[in-house]
């Protein structure tokens, strides 16, 4: 668990390891204000650091080992960071929502940890600030955005925005969840945060989901916190016309996943973090 210093100033990353002790201890100091954190949920090897509305730069922190790397990301002028979501497929790539008033850009798509990065607000450029946003499991191109005159969807990856706002008053939406249906019937759950009017669910029909993590050794229900630790249960677990996600790492000592010969039912087989290899 990485925290930031409730002040800001400087910008220090602490942690508390994972033996449970109560202890706290630096991961590194620079000297730029960040009052907020995201990150790779994944492998927790990247951490994106900004001051919520205060500065137009992303700290972005990548871990190689035990040492961290700092990168500043300059988004550009009047580009108040306000939100950051981490793809929990792929490792590099991220979103950030932006503030700054009404036109210019509101959401930014980066693949490669924020070396390079594009606008993608396409035809939401009359909110003032994008204040949250999810991507939908496996699908980067279905993108959801909290905003301050409500809900916005894109399906195309922000070329066109429409509004998601059946049922919900207009009003400042301020943060989102997006959770995986546990019982793999495909009726996931967006959640919305609002200013003043409490929160909000509404059901997303999708295709039924189910994790496979081989160095699992957790609890095993198949959500992403909790994933098989074998190709059979996660198989067996997975409806007809669902997806099996199975984690992949580094190759040659990547994951190997050993599968039956003939698969018998009609699903999807994914992967997530890297490649994975599959064999009899």
């Amino acid at each position: 668990m990485y925290s930031v210093n409730a002040d800001g100033t400087p910008f220090r990353l602490i942690s508390s390891p994972a033996t449970g002790t109560l202890a706290w201890q630096q991961e590194i100091a620079l000297n730029s204000r960040a009052t907020h954190l995201a990150g790779n949920y994944v492998i927790g090897n990247a951490i994106y650091g900004y001051n919520y509305w205060g500065t137009d730069t992303l700290i972005v922190l990548q871990k190689n080992t035990t040492n961290w790397s700092p990168f500043y990301a300059v988004l550009g002028a009047r580009r108040n960071i306000a939100t950051v979501f981490a793809s929990t497929e792929r490792l590099a790539e991220s979103w950030a929502g932006l503030g700054g008033g009404v036109g210019g850009p509101k959401v930014l798509h980066t693949t490669d940890y924020w070396r390079n990065w594009t606008d993608i607000t396409g035809s939401l450029t009359n909110v003032g600030a994008v204040r949250a946003i999810v991507a939908a499991p496996f699908n980067s191109q279905e993108i959801y955005a909290a905003t301050d005159i409500g809900m916005f969807r894109t399906l195309n990856g922000g070329e066109t925005w429409e509004p998601f706002q059946s049922g919900l008053p207009l009003v400042v939406c301020t943060d989102l969840r997006y959770i995986v249906d546990r019982t793999r019937g495909g009726n996931d759950k967006l959640v919305v945060a609002t200013f003043g009017r409490g929160l909000y669910e509404r059901t997303l029909k999708r295709q039924p989901l189910v994790y496979v993590d081989l160095w699992s050794i957790d609890v095993e229900d198949g959500t992403f916190t909790h994933p098989y630790n074998t190709f059979d249960e996660g198989f067996n677990a997975t409806p007809n016309r669902g997806m099996l996600a199975l984690r992949g790492m580094p190759f040659p000592n990547g994951m190997i996943y050993t599968v039956p010969a003939t698969i018998t039912k009609p699903l999807t087989i994914n992967a997530y973090d890297l490649p994975v290899l599959l064999q009899r």
